[in-house]
């Protein structure tokens, strides 16, 4: 066979080009069956088998790409788009990826007023067990008044607990800040962000520390970045939440 004319999926990397791909091989595979078909004598009930597997082929490609134009259909943007559209469903504003270096100087996270507590009522925030350094997390939390909501993933293998904490969305400022801090000289080296797995907004207005989540070096932020934008006084909602969307679906670029 020509390898000119094979597809390299290294290059598919737009979902326009997934359907391409997806149309591609639907004539490549009923081209097979046809053909195949033709050059098959005995037994006759192959041929007729071939034919149909061809015919009944269209329909469910067609009906697969719609469900993707549809049902899935901002999963289907680009990149840049579909980063849109998940600060839109968190209720974000649009905001770049690189943490703000040369903003114009806010006063400092650490200068603030520390006096007023911080409201939790509406936020939950789980620790894993296995977690390494557990009882000094909870002491950090219990210093800064941060309520403990409850335990997650206890019977599963503490070598699968991730270093990170994961955010999900509609945190505020103040408690991602509060949440940083707490994090601040404990075995947690990484934030990772809490996408939708099986119903949307599933994760709104919780925080998992140990989360399950095997790529938390490429796919989150260094703690420790973080913290130095809380210290310059950089660091937003908006901002830290653009960039550990866009860590979690493209991966951290130092």
């Amino acid at each position: 066979m020509d390898t000119k004319k094979n597809i390299d999926p290294s290059k598919i990397n737009k979902p326009i080009q997934l359907l391409g791909a997806w149309l591609a091989g639907l004539i490549l595979v009923n081209g097979g069956f046809l053909g195949t078909a033709i050059t098959i004598d005995n037994p006759v009930w192959v041929r007729g088998v071939l034919v149909i597997a061809a015919v009944v082929n269209v329909p469910v490609f067609l009906a697969a790409i719609f469900l993707l134009q549809t049902k899935f259909r901002p999963e289907m943007q680009e990149d840049s788009y579909y980063h849109d559209y998940l600060l839109n469903m968190s209720g974000e504003p649009k905001a770049k990826f690189k943490l703000v270096e040369d903003a114009p100087v806010k006063q400092p996270a650490t200068q603030q007023d520390e006096s007023v507590a911080t409201d939790w009522s509406s936020y939950k925030v789980l620790v894993n067990p296995n977690i390494r350094d557990k009882e000094k997390i909870v002491s950090n939390l219990s210093r800064l008044n941060i309520p403990i909501s409850g335990e997650f993933a206890q019977s599963l293998s503490p070598t699968i607990t991730a270093p990170a904490i994961m955010f999900g969305r509609g945190f505020k400022l103040k408690n991602i800040i509060d949440l940083l801090k707490a994090m601040n000289g404990t075995t947690v080296q990484y934030v990772t962000y809490g996408g939708d797995e099986d119903e949307v907004d599933q994760y709104n207005n919780e925080a998992y520390i140990g989360p399950i989540t095997p790529e938390y070096k490429t796919h989150g932020i260094p703690l420790k970045e973080l913290l130095d934008a809380v210290e310059k006084g950089t660091l937003s909602a908006e901002q830290f939440y653009s960039d550990i969307i866009i860590a979690f679906n493209d991966g951290y670029e130092p």
